[in-house]
C-alpha cells in the first residue's frame, strides 16, 4: 500500500499494530513543497485499505506551530490511543516532540492540554523511540547535543519520562530527564539512542550508537532502573558497547525475548580499502546481565551481507513466538534501495526456509525504498513501513509478509 499526502515529500519512519489488527504508520509530510513539515500519520484496516474512521480519510497531520516537525516513533496504548514521538525544530533549535491521539485520530486534549508536548533540554534534542509503561507513563529515548570545552558539541543518550497526562515525571531522575555519556570527556560526539523498551520488571533498555574509543562508534546499550539511574547489575555499570569491524556500528532497533535476552539490530560498516563505506546488516544479542550471548552467531554477533555493493542496514527487529528473529532494513538494488528482510534461527544462523536462503528482497517501487520500521502481528504476519518514491513523489508505504 502506498499513500501520498498533498505535498511533494512524505514518508513513514515507524509502524505499530493495534490489538484489533489495524496498522498505524507515523512519519512526516512537507507542506506545499516547502521545507516545513508536520507529523504525519496513516491508519490502515486489516485488508490494507486506509481507515476512513481515522483523521481525514485515514490520514492525520499535526503542526507544532510552523516548525519543522518529524515523527520517528509510534506506540499504541491498550485503550487505543496513539502516542507519536520525534522532534520539532525552528531557528532557535530542536526539541523532543510528542503527541497523543484518540482512536479517531483527533488530538487527545487530556495530554498536556492540547495533545502536544515539547521537551526542552536547553540544546538540540530529538526523540527517536517511544515505549509505554503499564501504568500509562511514556518513555522517550533519543539524543541531545552537549557543549564541550566552550564549543559545540558532543551527543549523548537522552531519555525522558512523561506522566500519563504528558508532563515531565519528577520521579525519573528528579526532573524527568536523563542524559548518559558512554565515554566521559571530549569524545567525537556520537552517542544517540535509537530504540527503547520497558522490560516486564520495569527496567528500561535503550540502545543505539556509542563511542567506546577514539576511533570507533559501536553498538551501545544502556539499562536503567525505574527511577532513571543506571542499572549496575547490567555489565557492571549499566552500559555496554560492542564493536564489529572497528569502524562504525549502530543499533536501530531492539527486542527482548521471552528469556530476557536483548536482541539488537542495526548496521555494521567498514572501509574496504577505498573511499566507499560498506555497511551490512548487524545483529548482537546480550544476556539479561549485559554480556554478549556467545551462543548467538560468532560470540554474540551476526553480520549479514544481502548482496548490495555499499549500504545495507537493519531498521527493525522482532522475535517471533518460536524464538526466530526477523530483521528488516534497506539494501541497494539495481538502481536504488529496496526492502530487505532476513530471518535467523535462535542461534543466529540464517533460517534457510525463509525466502531464498533466509533473505527476502522487495522493490516496492522502481525508485528508492527506505524502511522505517517493522512490527509483528498477533497472527505472526510481518508488517513493514517506510518511504518510497512514485513518479518523483515520495510517500508512505506499508507492506505485509507471511511470517510462517
Amino acid at each position: 500500500m502506498v499513500t501520498e499526502f498533498p505535498s511533494s515529500y512524505s514518508g513513514a519512519r515507524a509502524v505499530a499494530v493495534q490489538a484489533d489488527g489495524r496498522i498505524v504508520a507515523a512519519g512526516f509530510a512537507h507542506t506545499n513543497n516547502s521545507i516545513i513539515s508536520d507529523f504525519a500519520l496513516t491508519r490502515y484496516d486489516a485488508s490494507g485499505a486506509l481507515d476512513p474512521t481515522f483523521g481525514t480519510g485515514g490520514r492525520v497531520r499535526t503542526d507544532f506551530g510552523g516548525r519543522f516537525d518529524e515523527a520517528l516513533a509510534v506506540a499504541v496504548q491498550p485503550d487505543g490511543r496513539v502516542v507519536v514521538a520525534g522532534n520539532s525544530s525552528d531557528a532557535n533549535g530542536s526539541d523532543m516532540a510528542v503527541a497523543r491521539y484518540n482512536s479517531d485520530g483527533l488530538l487527545d486534549t487530556s495530554f498536556d492540554g492540547d495533545g502536544m508536548a515539547l521537551v526542552d533540554f536547553g540544546s538540540e534534542a530529538s526523540a527517536r523511540a517511544v515505549a509505554l509503561q503499564p501504568d500509562g507513563r511514556i518513555v522517550l529515548a533519543g539524543g541531545v547535543l552537549q557543549p564541550v570545552g566552550g564549543g559545540c558539541c558532543v551527543s549523548d543518550f537522552a531519555l525522558v519520562r512523561l506522566t500519563s497526562v504528558g508532563v515531565l515525571d519528577s520521579s525519573f531522575d528528579g526532573d524527568g530527564r536523563v542524559v548518559t555519556d558512554f565515554l566521559a570527556g571530549a569524545d567525537n560526539g556520537h552517542d544517540v539512542a535509537q530504540a527503547v523498551q520497558v522490560q516486564a520488571d520495569g527496567r528500561i533498555v535503550a540502545a543505539g550508537a556509542g563511542v567506546a574509543g577514539v576511533v570507533s562508534v559501536d553498538f551501545a546499550v544502556a539499562r536503567y532502573l525505574a527511577d532513571g539511574s543506571l542499572d549496575l547489575t547490567f555489565s557492571d555499570d549499566g552500559l555496554v558497547t560492542t564493536d564489529f569491524v572497528g569502524y562504525f556500528d549502530e543499533i536501530r532497533d531492539l527486542a527482548v525475548d521471552t528469556g530476557g535476552r536483548i536482541v539488537t539490530g542495526g548496521q555494521s560498516c567498514e572501509f574496504p580499502g577505498n573511499a566507499d563505506e560498506v555497511c551490512d546488516f548487524g545483529l548482537a544479542r546480550y544476556t539479561s546481565n549485559g554480556t554478549l550471548d556467545r551462543r548467538f552467531g560468532r560470540k554474540g554477533r551476526v553480520r549479514t551481507d544481502l548482496g548490495a555493493d555499499l549500504s545495507e542496514g537493519i531498521r527493525g527487529v522482532v522475535v517471533q513466538a518460536d524464538g526466530r528473529i526477523v530483521a528488516a532494513g534497506d539494501t541497494s538494488g539495481p538502481g536504488a534501495s529496496d526492502v530487505g528482510l532476513t530471518r535467523y534461527r535462535s542461534d543466529g544462523r540464517l533460517d534457510r526456509g525463509f525466502g531464498v536462503n533466509g533473505v527476502v528482497i522487495t522493490p516496492v517501487s522502481p525508485s528508492t525504498d527506505e524502511v522505517g520500521g517493522l512490527e509483528l502481528q498477533a497472527d505472526g504476519r510481518l508488517v513493514v513501513a517506510g518511504t518510497t518514491a512514485i513518479s518523483q513523489i515520495f510517500g508512505f508505504f506499508v507492506s505485509r509478509y507471511l511470517g510462517a
